[in-house]
C-alpha cells in the first residue's frame, strides 16, 4: 500500500484552527454549545468520523446516511438535508485548508430539539511502521451488551469503549477487542475485527453486538467480491481468533490495519498476512481510483 495515505505529521494539521459550528465556521476558542445541550449532559447525541484524503471527504455519503437514520432512531432533528451538509462540509475543508487529516461530525440532541452540529478536524496519528508491523490487542474486561440498541449505532455514549481502550493502552496493546455477555466476538473499541483461516475470511456477525462499520461494509461488499472471497458473518470465540492464519480490524480513520497479537500471543506467524495485505492494497485502490481495478 501506498505511504501517502498512512503517514502522519505536522502536514494534517490544519493552517487555520478553525471549526464549525451551526452554520458558522468559527476559531475553536469562539466555540460553544449551550450547558443544558442534552448531548452534554446525557450523551444524547452521535458522531462520525472519516479521512479527508487531498482535500476530499472519503465516503462522506455512506457516513451522512448513517448519521441520519440513526438520528431519526434516536429522535434527533438533523439541522440540514444530506445535499446540504455535503456542501457545508465542503466549504469547511476549504475555508479550514485541509488536506489530509480526520474529519468529525457530531450531531447532539440540544435543547428544546433543536440540534447542534459541529465538525472538527485533527491530525492523523497511524504512521507507516503501524501498518508494517501490525497492531496488538486486549481481550477488555468490559463485555458488549448485544441487547442494547446504542451498540448498532456511533452514539455520545462511548465510555465502555474508551475504558476498554484505555485498558488495553495501559497494559501495552494498541487495541482492545470485547466480546458479548455470551463470549463471542464482537468488534475493537474502535475497530471492526476480520480473522482468515484457510483461506476464508471471517467477521463477528451484526447481531453478535457490534457497530456496522463503514470499512466492514466496504470490505464485505466491494473489497472481498473484488477478490473472489467471501465474508462469511457469524458468531465466534475468541479461541477462534487465536487459531486464525491471520487477522486485520478496520475502521474509517485508521483504514486497513494488520492483527497481529492478541493477548501477547501470536495471530498465525505474529506478522501481517498475505491476504490482509491484499485487503490493504485493494482499499488503497478504492482511496486513489474510486473504484477497484486489477
Amino acid at each position: 500500500m501506498s505511504e501517502n495515505n498512512y503517514i502522519n505529521g505536522d502536514q494534517y494539521l490544519s493552517k487555520k484552527n478553525l471549526v464549525y459550528v451551526n452554520k458558522k465556521i468559527i476559531s475553536l476558542e469562539q466555540a460553544g454549545i449551550p450547558a443544558a445541550d442534552q448531548g452534554l449532559l446525557f450523551g444524547w447525541g452521535l458522531f462520525e468520523t472519516l479521512r479527508i484524503y487531498n482535500g476530499m471527504a472519503h465516503m462522506l455519503d455512506e457516513h451522512i446516511t448513517r448519521m441520519i437514520f440513526s438520528a431519526k432512531t434516536l429522535n434527533i432533528s438533523m439541522p440540514m438535508n444530506k445535499e446540504e451538509i455535503v456542501g457545508q462540509v465542503g466549504q469547511f475543508i476549504k475555508a479550514a485548508e485541509i488536506e489530509n487529516s480526520v474529519l468529525r461530525i457530531t450531531l447532539t440532541k440540544g435543547v428544546n430539539n433543536i440540534s447542534n452540529i459541529i465538525f472538527t478536524h485533527r491530525p492523523i496519528v497511524y504512521t507507516a511502521q503501524d501498518y508494517k508491523r501490525g497492531f496488538t490487542a486486549k481481550i477488555a474486561s468490559i463485555r458488549r451488551n448485544a441487547t442494547s440498541p446504542l451498540v448498532f449505532m456511533k452514539t455520545l455514549n462511548y465510555m465502555d469503549n474508551m475504558l476498554a481502550k484505555q485498558e488495553a493502552n495501559l497494559s501495552g496493546f494498541d487495541e482492545a477487542l470485547l466480546l458479548n455477555t455470551q463470549g463471542k466476538l464482537c468488534e475493537g473499541s474502535m475497530s471492526n475485527i476480520f480473522f482468515v483461516k484457510n483461506g476464508r475470511i471471517h467477521t463477528p456477525a451484526v447481531k453478535c453486538g457490534l457497530l456496522p462499520g463503514i470499512i466492514r461494509q466496504l470490505v464485505i461488499e466491494k473489497i472481498a467480491p473484488f477478490m473472489n472471497m467471501e465474508v462469511l458473518q457469524d458468531e465466534y470465540g475468541e479461541m477462534q481468533l487465536f487459531e486464525a492464519d491471520e487477522a486485520f480490524i478496520t475502521n474509517s480513520v485508521m483504514q486497513i490495519m494488520p492483527l497481529v497479537a492478541v493477548n501477547g500471543v501470536n495471530i498465525g506467524n505474529g506478522m501481517p498476512g498475505s491476504v490482509t495485505l491484499a485487503v490493504m492494497r485493494a482499499y488503497d485502490d478504492y482511496v486513489e481510483m474510486g473504484f477497484l481495478f486489477n
